[in-house]
């Protein structure tokens, strides 16, 4: 047997045993618990061959009490037909995947020049390539569907000097359709918001100094704490001071919570 075995090359025993897992196909024992043999299924006394199909990974004990015999209940074939089963499952497998994934790029490119589209048609210019790169970003967190939106309310940022827009304008008309989108989707969350963001409008222009991020933060925890929008409007009709807005906003909270 030792003659035999030495007759299949290093780089075919490799092949058969990457094939049948490094494991013994007549008792399942597997390396490094057991030397493993490369065996023949049809044995060579028999005209058997070293062809990769006529192979079989066998642990030494295994292959060394067969002798030049074949397996009667022909085990060790139906384990060869079985893997093959599998392989090509997995070949099918993998191919319906690789399908999948360029059906999906697919779709992610047209929803890319659905939005370039639409930002090119307001803005009256090209969508660079770069842009698209930054469109195929903005639709890893938003929809093709709020962009859309985002993208055509988003064009009362535009400004023409003459027959065309101005490149700032156009610049900041891009730059601002994930935020509109972004704004958009927290006012789906939270109506109140846009009133929200009218009353701080308002405060903007009655008031020498706001700061907007904090009056949003303020005024947001007010309504969570139950003082009515309206109120909160009042407040900012009458104070005279971004301070004195605060602090009155804050002193409804601290009632409401009280």
């Amino acid at each position: 047997m030792a003659t035999v075995r030495s007759q299949v090359s290093g780089k075919i025993r490799f092949e058969v045993f990457k094939r049948d897992g490094f494991k013994c196909q007549y008792c399942g024992s597997a390396a490094p618990d057991v030397i493993l043999h490369v065996d023949h299924i049809r044995p060579i006394a028999a005209d058997g061959d070293n062809d990769i199909g006529n192979l079989i990974t066998a642990c030494a004990e295994c292959n060394l009490g067969k002798g030049p015999r074949e397996l009667s209940d022909r085990s060790a074939i139906e384990r060869q037909r079985k893997q093959l089963e599998e392989l090509n499952e997995r070949r099918l497998q993998l191919e319906m995947m690789i399908e999948w994934r360029a059906g999906m790029t697919r779709l992610e490119d047209q929803k890319v020049e659905a939005v370039a589209s639409m930002i090119e048609g307001a803005a009256e210019c090209k969508v660079t390539a770069k842009g698209r790169d930054n469109i195929r970003f903005w639709l890893r967190k938003y929809s093709v569907q709020e962009l859309l939106l985002a993208a055509d309310e988003g064009k009362r940022y535009l400004d023409r000097d003459g027959e065309s827009f101005t490149s700032e304008s156009r610049s900041k008309y891009f730059d601002f359709v994930p935020r509109i989108a972004a704004v958009k989707r927290r006012e789906r969350e939270k109506p109140y918001l846009k009133e929200l963001y009218y009353i701080r409008g308002i405060l903007r222009k009655r008031l020498a100094y706001l700061d907007e991020w904090r009056s949003m933060e303020v005024m947001e925890s007010a309504v969570g704490a139950g003082v009515g929008v309206d109120l909160i409007r009042e407040i900012a009709l009458s104070a005279r001071s971004w301070t004195a807005f605060q602090h009155e906003v804050q002193w409804l909270i601290n009632q409401a919570g009280g």
